[in-house]
């Protein structure tokens, strides 16, 4: 099985469980794995970094439908900056509003902040953030 990983190896180097990288193939966030005769799951290394971006991702809160559509896009050969450039600026909209129900009317925000990471520039300062999360 050189250059292979078997579903505990995967298991055991990003802490995730059996299950839940058996559930993330079933939605598609990682690629179907391949099979060896005995019908085991065979995964590259990809497999680990793969797992450690969609960990990332969730704790900076974005959903697993999110994440599927940003890998889509990334897959694809597409950069899904600007993607996630504006989930982040709806998340940040969306604490933003938690706080402020909170703590109250004076709670403040930066939702001109965030409205315009939301919008996206066109000088992509904010790439280099978005590449932190979903590098390969």
């Amino acid at each position: 099985m050189d250059g292979w990983l078997t579903i505990g190896d995967v298991a055991a180097a990003t802490g995730e469980s059996r299950d839940t990288i058996r559930y993330y193939e079933r939605i598609g966030l990682v690629p179907r794995a391949a099979r060896t005769d005995a019908g085991y799951r065979r995964y590259r290394d990809g497999i680990i970094r793969r797992l450690g971006l969609i960990r990332n991702a969730q704790r900076f809160g974005f959903s697993l439908k999110e994440i599927a559509g940003f890998l889509g896009v990334r897959d694809g050969g597409g950069k899904p900056c600007h993607d996630v450039r504006a989930a982040a600026g709806r998340l940040i909209v969306a604490i933003d509003a938690e706080d402020a129900e909170d703590v109250g009317p004076d709670a403040g925000g930066d939702a001109a902040g965030a409205a315009r990471l939301s919008a996206g520039t066109d000088d992509h300062a904010g790439d280099a953030d978005a590449q932190a999360v979903f590098q390969p």
